[in-house]
């Protein structure tokens, strides 16, 4: 565990997660956008 956060620190973890969160919502933003 202890060499797995020394790879993957937990900023880069929750900036990746909130890097995926923000696609996504352009996604879904995207789609509701587009006409039915």
């Amino acid at each position: 565990v202890a060499l797995h956060d020394e790879a993957y620190p937990a900023g880069a973890i929750v900036q990746q997660a909130t890097a995926e969160a923000a696609a996504m919502d352009l996604t879904i933003r995207s789609d509701n956008a587009s006409p039915p």
